[in-house]
């Protein structure tokens, strides 16, 4: 299980909300993850990100799933598509960053193969994918220009055949990328799942603000 290092968001979704609307002005996509994975983060972040990487990677999730939870995840801000990059080679290529910023600090560090993920909560995500299904999907259909299809069944292979932690983190991410709106009973649900999977209590803070779409 990726160690719970913040209190934040961690691993590769919290690597995911770096690649906001304003980065490409000043960084490249590896310098992203370079800061990330080594100046800001350090070897917990590196270890973190490395970790969700060789899940997906690893995975049997078919290239487009891999895509579109990269892209939902980013809100498409950094689209692999148009760039013509195929998405598990990407994953390989911010695991390439985060070994090297690892050896940085242990030059003997040795990649391992991350423990089976602990299932007991898939059923608890996917019953909160289900209902958000419909507006998800909606959302990420209709921003211009960042579109992302195939979001839901992404997501729910990510939870079933990859890991429910790692899935529900993507599942949050796409939430908040996409503005799907959200009430205060359902919100609450959200921090009662995060707490089971042991995150800070600062980690599901990120789509409190879905709450105020409801009342617009």
């Amino acid at each position: 299980m990726v160690e719970r290092y913040s209190e934040l968001d961690f691993g590769l979704t919290r690597l995911t909300s770096r690649f906001h609307q304003e980065w490409a002005r000043e960084q490249t996509a590896a310098d992203v993850v370079v800061d990330h994975a080594g100046v800001d983060g350090g070897a917990k972040a590196a270890h973190a990100i490395l970790e969700d990487v060789i899940r997906l990677r690893e995975s049997p999730l078919p290239n487009w799933a891999l895509t579109a939870l990269w892209h939902a995840a980013t809100g498409r801000t950094y689209d692999l598509e148009h760039l013509g990059i195929d998405g598990r080679d990407w994953l390989r290529q911010i695991a390439d960053i985060c070994i090297e910023q690892i050896r940085m600090e242990d030059a003997t560090y040795v990649v391992a193969v991350p423990a089976p993920a602990d299932d007991s909560l898939t059923g608890a995500v996917l019953d909160e994918l289900l209902v958000a299904g419909p507006g998800l999907t909606a959302s990420a259909m209709t921003r211009r220009h960042y579109e992302v299809s195939g979001v839901v069944p992404a997501l729910e292979l990510a939870v079933t055949q990859v890991s429910p932690d790692l899935g529900f983190r993507l599942f949050l991410r796409a939430m908040a990328e996409y503005w799907v709106p959200i009430d205060q009973a359902w919100y609450e649900r959200f921090e009662a799942l995060g707490e089971r999977f042991g995150y800070g209590p600062l980690h599901v803070v990120d789509v409190a603000f879905l709450t105020d779409l409801t009342t617009r």
